[in-house]
């Protein structure tokens, strides 16, 4: 494979756990040959064998970052560039034709991009084909909050944009809604045309819908329940596992059809225990529990690259298959839930996880960051 051309390929948001997966994935092909932007020094992806080249740019959500993109692209000659974090991704969509110029990319057009990033107009979709979503609550005066007649408690707080963050809260009461609420506006800065919604808390497991359309025609799909999260109230996984279920399909897939969606998403609902789908919002971007698809062979970076011929309507990779994301997850997991140890030892015997020893020198350095972490979370307790 020595002599075989490579694809040269650009990767941003080198510091992020899902683009080491992404790296990794594509480079034990042997056909592409890897570089990767990243935002400081410490970025994981850096420390990988796949990475052939490390740049360090300003932050995808300053101004620098596009003209250092433009310069990269046209002084390098890449044959495919691929987005990960959500800045990165807005950058790429509202400047696609920019980039174009100089390589190929694989994104959905900004209407539906914009749509998708917004928890309020993706709801508006959700209800005009049919999907459930929670009882939502919009504000652009804090006195509104004050007043707001809620129907009833607890409630979620959240960013009403996807922000590729976690800006997250829950209330239990009215004065809890409104301190809460306002504590969040003034520790993110928010204006008014960006304030927090407030959501019914839906009790139940998160499960999630992904899939790879081509220009409004599902590709590929895939689908996770949400075994273990951290925060424990409500975050990211920490552990999952791979799924089907006919009704998540179906929500899923009428959400993504109705933006005519090019690329990959990411729809994430909750399950209640009556077998009801509420959906929680739409991650128009490569999401960060990536790497249990990848790992039950379900490569979504490369169907980017290289898109498949033919649809797949047909359920093609193994339930029931669980994945540990370990040093930065499954630790602060057991911080916070330490009579848990049990059950995350025991998934463990039977779990992919993102160490790799064929790779090692980037868990390496995971572990003194996730070590560094925790020793300031502890602290803080």
């Amino acid at each position: 494979m020595n002599n075989v051309h490579r694809q040269k390929i650009l990767i941003t948001d080198g510091g992020n756990v899902n683009t080491l997966g992404i790296i990794r994935h594509l480079g034990i092909l042997d056909r592409f040959e890897i570089h990767v932007i990243g935002y400081n020094k410490a970025g994981i992806c850096r420390f990988s064998k796949y990475c052939k080249t490390f740049y360090i740019f300003p932050s995808a959500k300053k101004s620098g970052f596009l003209h250092e993109l433009l310069a990269l692209l046209a002084r390098e000659k890449f044959d495919f560039a691929m987005p990960v974090g959500f800045y990165a991704y807005k950058v790429f969509v509202a400047n696609k034709e920019l980039v174009e110029k100089h390589t190929r990319v694989c994104l959905p057009d900004s209407r539906s991009f914009d749509i998708a990033s917004s928890k309020t107009q993706t709801r508006e979709v959700a209800m005009g084909v049919g999907v459930k979503a929670p009882l939502t609550y919009s504000f652009t005066q804090l006195q509104e909050v004050e007043r707001a007649a809620i129907r009833s408690f607890p409630v979620v707080i959240k960013s009403q944009k996807e922000i590729g963050g976690r800006m997250v809260d829950y209330a239990h009461d009215q004065q809890d809604l409104i301190s809460k609420y306002k504590q969040m506006v003034s520790r993110h800065h928010l204006e008014p045309d960006s304030f927090p919604i407030v959501q019914e808390y839906i009790s139940g497991p998160g499960v999630g819908f992904f899939a790879y359309y081509d220009h409004g025609k599902m590709v590929r799909y895939f689908m996770h329940e949400r075994v273990r999260e951290f925060p424990v109230s409500g975050g990211r996984s920490v552990c999952a596992k791979s799924i089907y279920d006919e009704e998540l399909f179906k929500a899923g897939k009428s959400l993504l059809d109705a933006l005519r969606w090019n690329g990959c998403a990411m729809v994430e609902f909750k399950r209640t225990a009556a077998g009801e789908f509420y959906l929680l919002e739409i991650n128009p971007k490569l999401w960060g529990s990536l790497e249990l698809a990848l790992s039950c062979g379900i490569n979504f970076p490369l169907y980017m690259i290289d898109a498949p011929k033919e649809t797949d309507s047909a359920n093609n990779y193994p339930t029931g298959i669980y994945f540990q994301w370990i040093l930065n997850g499954e630790c602060y997991y057991f911080i916070n839930r330490p009579w848990k140890l049990f059950s995350i030892v025991a998934t463990a015997f039977k779990s992919h996880k993102d160490i790799w020893f064929r790779d090692l020198k980037p868990n390496v350095i995971q572990f003194f960051l996730a070590f560094l972490d925790l020793y300031k979370f502890i602290r803080a307790k």
